[in-house]
């Protein structure tokens, strides 16, 4: 399955379309402090027509200007889970929906699942890749563009692999 993740001509859309078909999930990223854009919602249409599990993960929900889960449904992701990468609050959570959604393998298979990271920039996809992996693993800064390559981690969580690609 081949998909584009954004067809609006971005110079990150080469890198999101990579991750995206290297993926067997999406997580769609958004900041909690944020009203949903263009730019959500052409992320988030592109990323449900894969016809691959989406999660929308509304990230910084920690912070005191986090709009209400309610705002972020327009986006027609069901999958929703707040997150904070600084202060590891969700993390757990997403871990446990991957796995739910790791299809019946064999003894043989440690093939692992796959799942990207996408959104705008600056809604803390680095942050939320590290806290997830574990470890330091992507450079994480105000920026915009300081992700150029797509990072990928493979962790172990509750006996299963899951690899996370950064975009």
């Amino acid at each position: 399955m081949k998909i584009q993740i954004l067809g609006t001509g971005c110079p990150t859309c080469k890198k999101l379309a990579e991750a995206a078909d290297a993926a067997d999930v999406i997580l769609v990223v958004v900041d909690s402090t944020e009203y949903v854009g263009d730019e959500d919602r052409i992320v988030a249409k592109k990323a449900l027509k894969s016809r691959k599990p989406v999660i929308l993960l509304i990230n910084k929900a920690d912070l005191a200007g986090s709009l209400p889960r309610d705002e972020f449904k327009r986006l027609g992701i069901k999958d929703i889970i707040p997150t904070s990468a600084e202060h590891a609050q969700g993390i757990t959570e997403t871990l446990d929906r991957l796995t739910e959604l790791l299809p019946a393998k064999t003894e043989q298979d440690h093939s692992a699942i796959r799942v990207s990271l996408i959104g705008r920039p600056n809604v803390g996809k680095s942050n939320l890749f590290n806290s997830l992996a574990g470890k330091q693993q992507a450079l994480v800064a105000n920026i915009a563009g300081t992700t150029r390559d797509i990072n990928r981690v493979k962790v172990k969580y509750k006996g299963e692999y899951i690899e996370l690609l950064d975009t």
